[in-house]
């Protein structure tokens, strides 16, 4: 910018003696005028193709944010493995292990989600199967180890806490743009992330019934379109729960939470879920999200999945201090 002002005060000075000494102008002032009007054309070229890409993503409209969410958080597969601490009202943690598996369908007609508890052993085998159609219809089924058999995950128990969390089952499934109606409000920064704030409220009649909560208001990064923060409220404007991401690296270009908080205001419950391997496009077999492979998963169909992931898990690094309210 400064390069741009110079030259355009040099451009202002030859143009102002030329007009007020025509006889004097010479070649070299030609040359001369010549010269800055080409730096200063340039350097206006990149300012305004910079400001016009600046007022292009800064008036996009509710919609537009999040499509674009969507479009970014979207790859062909992705296995994690994720430690949850799980901070009751009266202080008492519980830790658990899981791992956790996106895929999208090879014709394009759906996602496919699972979430596998590994830790603790009281819970090992516990699964959370999701099926996502692309009109955003959900189909999700619990298989209980202990009863070997699947629950069907639905109506009013959709919006149940999954497992003594503050996350609700569908809190597993990513943002779906066609469920909501989304309007922009004020840009704000979170955590010094400048962020577009967006108001997010339920279309289909069935959420509106079932759902926790009466709208929420999202934070999404203006840079990378990634969600950073959100709220839910009630139907009285009160504040029920609240997810925050923390640690962000960066992974192609996009900024991704190794490390997420979900508050329950009513019930003081905390988790603070942490990243501990992350890996996209992975192999994965064929019958994965079948209920035949997740009745006769075990330990080895783990090792198959993520190597020594398991074993690197407890000497790769403890959980941040859940006690320590400095991490959060």
């Amino acid at each position: 910018m400064s390069s741009f002002l110079l030259a355009f005060g040099r451009l202002l000075s030859i143009i102002y003696h030329i007009l007020t000494h025509p006889k004097r102008s010479s070649t070299m002032n030609t040359r001369a005028l010549s010269k800055c009007l080409g730096k200063t054309m340039l350097f206006a070229g990149l300012l305004i193709t910079s400001l016009t890409a600046f007022e292009q993503r800064d008036f996009l409209s509710g919609d537009e944010i999040m499509k674009k969410v969507r479009e970014r958080g979207m790859v062909d597969s992705e296995i994690g493995l994720l430690r949850s601490s799980l901070i009751k009202k009266d202080g008492h943690v519980e830790e658990r292990e899981m791992i956790s598996i996106f895929k999208k369908r090879p014709d394009n007609s759906g996602y496919d989600y699972l979430v596998r508890f590994v830790e603790p052993q009281s819970m090992y085998g516990t699964t959370l199967l999701t099926s996502e159609a692309k009109d955003g219809a959900i189909d999700q089924k619990l298989y209980i180890p202990k009863q070997k058999s699947f629950k069907e995950v639905k109506g009013d128990k959709a919006a149940d806490y999954f497992k003594s969390t503050p996350f609700e089952f569908e809190d597993v499934v990513r943002e779906n743009p066609k469920r909501f109606q989304y309007s922009r409000m004020l840009n704000e920064n979170i955590n010094s992330i400048p962020c577009y704030q967006i108001m997010a409220d339920p279309v289909a009649k069935e959420d509106k019934e079932r759902l926790h909560y009466e709208r929420r208001i999202l934070y999404i990064s203006r840079s990378t379109f990634d969600i950073v923060k959100v709220q839910y409220f009630d139907d009285k404007g009160n504040i029920t729960r609240v997810f925050e991401g923390y640690d962000f690296s960066e992974e192609d270009t996009a900024l991704r939470p190794d490390r997420g908080v979900m508050y329950d205001q009513s019930d003081k419950i905390t988790s603070i879920v942490t990243v501990i391997y992350r890996k996209k496009d992975a192999s994965l077999p064929s019958d994965l999200f079948t209920e035949n492979y997740i009745k006769n998963w075990g330990p080895k169909q783990d090792e198959a999945l993520l190597g020594n992931t398991i074993e690197v898990l407890n000497s790769k690094v403890d959980a941040q201090d859940p006690n320590n309210k400095d991490n959060l």
